[in-house]
């Protein structure tokens, strides 16, 4: 048995004090009436050794009185009920969330997070459950649950090691709030045995680097049973300084060099701020440019100047402890002329026709040049190959001699851009398009039309799925034809009007595809030219016909990286060559690569299946480069994630040893609060006392009879 109140337990002493003051002999009081005591010594009564108790049974009634209520207020439990109690739910299951982001390359801190998991396996009790992720910017599944419950106990431990064994840091971001989400739903989803468990917890083992993403945490719901357990490894090496590049698409000139911008981060905690970087690859080496980075900030400055000759290139920085994100790749962009011819007859400088907006569509970046090209209509067209002319944008009228070249060019593989101005419009499509019977009228609107049910599953709205640009509504069309694609087997509608009638049309025709515009775009008929929607949707058309969009040259590790559409490898070969010269064959379906595992240079290459001599082969590269995060390699505060809503479980032994004392004395106060076994002696003592008093009042008459 035990108490929840001991301290009471000395009011047990109480008993000794009926026996004391039933034993004292107190000097007489009365007073005897005599003439004089001046002549008299005072001599006090002697008090003998020899006492007697006139009465036993009334002081053990009032002895256990006492104790009764003193064992009352202690509040006494049995212990053991409540250690059969803990013991039920002693069991608990486990989620081992271990980082293998690429920060954790520095020094010994892949060894110490080994170590980590090994003393945690050393202290699981033979009632737990575990199960074990790994994460970086993407979460790997190592052990569940089921899988655990399914081992042979002596087994257990060595798994889990073997699991670990097999892994290594990768060069991926570090997402944090997206593993702690994983792991809640594990441990409270994942298959396993609940057997009534009374904790659920998440053990993270990690550098808790301040780049850590924990973002995704702000708008989750943290559970309340379950608790967090931070491992934090460290290393003794502090300074690390990470480079990353900041002109990834255009490549900039200062001075007439090519020097590309760069960024210097250099870590909080870091205790040296002086850093060199220098382009390098396997022929030269440029020179080295000193930069002066304080502790925790970021500086942005220009690269040394490119060398003159060779395609890939690292940009290396030197002078801080680790070199996991000392490198930034980079490879020389290839400048290509496109043309898009434009067939109408109207002027470029006149705002209120189509062709003025088409002139000032296509930005000129460091890859790109777009050429239009007003096509004289009074001219014969002559397109050799597809690799003349690019794209055909027709808003005019078509002669028969151009009609069969613009079909000729379509049928091999070419993408025209038709808007049908006129009702007149529509048929000449049909004819173009060699479609029986396709007529056109002029659609009723009463103020204007909008567009809807756009299907942003299309590569070509792909784009606008975010909801920040999926706005279309304040796009007001005035005028527009009505299309009856019930006429066109193969045609998949991109847009609709308001009223349900298709605005923009994709049709396929021999090898290529006509994108049909129900609406043209110049003021008279809608607000699409004046819009922000029609430079990137005119953009998207010409890299649709292309099948590769003018892609970034620098990609982070992990992200996807878009390849040539799947209708346009139906006949090509695709390949990527990863930076450790593995390759990997792309399927016709596949449409992007989302193998960026590591740092460097990839090369996609293209071969066409012609048999024909003028069948030839595409190359391109892009580079894969660590994300800038990863360089904040300083600790962040354990107490963030406490304000992200996370419940942190104590973390040192002594506040462990604290909570579990709680938790104990939590326990007993319920199990007492239970049993109550204080009533049953506050009316054990009531019955005692109402026999002594019974028992007193009976004694005091015996004696005063006598």
């Amino acid at each position: 048995m035990s108490f929840l109140a001991p301290l009471y337990i000395a009011g047990i002493l109480a008993v000794s004090l009926p026996i004391i003051f039933h034993l004292i002999r107190r000097t007489p009081t009365g007073r005897m009436p005599f003439s004089t005591l001046m002549f008299l010594q005072p001599s006090p009564p002697k008090i003998t050794r020899r006492r007697q108790i006139d009465n036993w049974l009334l002081l053990l009634l009032r002895a256990i009185a006492v104790c009764l209520l003193a064992f009352a207020f202690a509040r006494p439990f049995l212990r053991q009920a409540a250690e059969t109690h803990a013991n039920a739910g002693a069991g608990k299951r486990v989620v081992l969330l271990v980082d293998i982001s690429a920060s954790m390359r520095r020094g010994n801190l892949w060894k110490d997070a080994n170590d980590r998991v090994n003393t945690m396996l050393s202290n699981l009790s033979a009632n737990d459950e575990l199960a074990m992720l790994a994460f970086d910017g993407h979460m790997t599944r190592l052990l569940g649950f089921q899988e655990w419950n399914e081992l042979p106990n002596a087994a257990r431990r060595e798994l889990p090691i073997e699991r670990m064994k097999a892994m290594k840091p990768s060069w991926g971001s570090t997402n944090l709030g997206l593993a702690l989400i994983t792991a809640c739903s594990v441990v409270d989803h994942d298959d396993g045995t609940e057997n009534g468990r009374a904790k659920k917890e998440i053990v993270l083992i990690s550098d808790l680097q301040a780049g850590s993403q924990v973002d995704a945490l702000q708008s989750y719901e943290w559970p309340s049973d379950v608790a967090l357990t931070v491992e934090t490894i460290s290393t003794t090496q502090k300074t690390n300084a990470g480079v990353q590049l900041v002109s990834s698409t255009i490549l900039e000139k200062a001075g007439g060099q090519m020097r590309p911008r760069v960024r210097i981060s250099n870590a909080a905690d870091s205790q040296r701020d002086q850093f060199t970087i220098q382009w390098s690859d396997r022929s030269n080496s440029s020179e080295e440019n000193t930069v002066y980075v304080p502790a925790g900030e970021n500086r942005v400055v220009r690269a040394p100047e490119l060398p003159e000759t060779g395609l890939s290139f690292r940009l290396q920085l030197s002078g801080d402890d680790h070199g996991f994100d000392n490198t930034a790749w980079f490879t020389r962009p290839a400048t290509e002329t496109l043309r898009v011819i434009y067939f109408g007859d109207d002027e470029a400088d006149d705002p209120m026709q189509a062709r003025y907006y088409v002139e000032r569509a296509f930005p000129e970046t460091g890859r790109r040049e777009v050429e239009v090209i007003a096509h004289d209509q009074s001219a014969p067209l002559i397109v050799n190959s597809q690799v003349d002319v690019h794209l055909m944008i027709i808003t005019g009228a078509l002669t028969d001699p151009h009609r069969r070249s613009i079909q000729q060019y379509i049928k091999r593989g070419g993408t025209a851009v038709y808007v049908t101005a006129t009702t007149a419009a529509v048929n000449e499509l049909g004819l173009l398009l060699e479609i029986n019977q396709l007529h056109g009228e002029e659609a009723d609107v009463d103020q204007y039309a909008m567009l809807t049910d756009i299907d942003f599953e299309h590569p070509l709205f792909a784009p606008f799925s975010d909801p920040r640009f999926a706005d279309f509504t304040k796009l007001h069309i005035w005028k527009h034809r009505k299309i009856d694609v019930g006429m066109m087997e193969s045609a998949r509608i991109l847009a609709s009007f308001d009223d349900g009638d298709p605005a923009l049309i994709e049709i396929p025709h021999g090898k290529g595809r006509a994108f049909v515009f129900a609406t043209g775009w110049h003021p008279d008929d809608s607000q699409l030219a004046l819009s922000s929607k029609f430079v990137p949707l005119l953009n998207g058309i010409l890299d649709y016909g292309l099948g590769r969009p003018d892609l970034p040259l620098s990609f982070n590790v992990g992200e996807s990286v878009p390849i040539l559409h799947a209708t346009d490898r139906d006949d090509r070969d695709t390949s990527i060559q990863l930076p450790d010269h593995e390759t990997v064959q792309l399927a016709a379906a596949v449409d992007s690569f989302s193998k960026t595992v590591q740092p460097g240079i990839y090369t996609i290459e293209t071969k066409s299946n012609d048999s024909k001599p003028s069948a030839n082969t595409d190359t391109s590269r892009f580079a894969v480069n660590l994300a800038a995060d990863e360089s904040k390699t300083a600790p962040m505060a354990v107490e963030k994630l406490e304000v992200l809503g996370v419940k942190l479980e104590s973390s040192t032994a002594e506040d462990t040893e604290i909570d579990k004392a709680s938790q104990r004395q939590l326990l007993a106060r319920e199990l007492e609060n239970k049993q109550r076994f204080w009533r049953w002696l506050i009316l054990a003592a009531l019955a005692v006392l109402v026999i002594e008093t019974w028992l007193a009042g009976r004694t005091a008459r015996n004696i005063q009879g006598a």
